[in-house]
């Protein structure tokens, strides 16, 4: 102790006195404060945008005055950026490497899929021979295109086209919508109920 009392160590020279080191009985040193990160003030933004929509308006407007080519400025300076990231995930992210035999399994051959497409239809106008006739007739008799009464169905032109075909069922509820005559029809066939 480099002595008695505060007023000794007044002229004392040590650094490390007791009486200014030792800290102050029932004081608890202050908090470090913390900085508020950028996610920890989004509540805050919002609530404000929420409640001041004028303010935030008029604030829009004068930035947008004063920064014209913001976009751009900002596009042109992160499109390098952009280009390195995308360079990067093509390199890592390669699609997977079959081998021989993978490949063959997961390759569709395109004949034998049109001859399955033929064989399909070809069925479906043996068991719907008479279904395309009546559609046809329908549509004719009431002034319609295909076209016309695909965009009455909300359908495209196509499913009218397949339909008079006889390549896939008609759906007869939707058509009894423009056709009051069909309301409750089912098609049998060659002997429809109905025909």
């Amino acid at each position: 102790m480099c002595g008695s009392s505060p007023a000794e160590c007044l002229n004392c020279t040590r650094s490390a006195c007791i009486y200014e080191t030792q800290r102050k009985p029932g004081r608890k040193p202050a908090p470090k404060k913390r900085g508020v990160k950028s996610t920890d003030k989004w509540p805050y933004i919002k609530h404000y945008r929420d409640t001041h929509p004028e303010k935030v308006r008029v604030w829009k407007q004068n930035f947008n005055r004063t920064h014209p080519n913001y976009e751009a400025e900002y596009r042109a300076a992160n499109r390098e950026k952009r280009a390195a990231y995308n360079r990067q995930y093509r390199q890592t992210h390669k699609p997977q490497d079959r081998t021989e035999a993978n490949k063959r399994a997961y390759q569709v051959d395109p004949q034998k899929q049109r001859d399955r497409n033929r064989a399909i239809w070809k069925r479906n106008q043996q068991d719907l021979a008479g279904q395309g006739a009546l559609i046809r007739r329908s549509r004719l008799n009431n002034g319609f295109t295909q076209a016309e009464l695909a965009e009455q169905l909300h359908m495209s032109r196509g499913a009218i086209s397949v339909w008079e075909t006889d390549r896939a069922p008609a759906n007869w509820e939707k058509l009894s919508t423009v056709f009051p005559e069909y309301e409750g029809f089912t098609f049998e066939g060659a002997n429809a109920n109905g025909s």
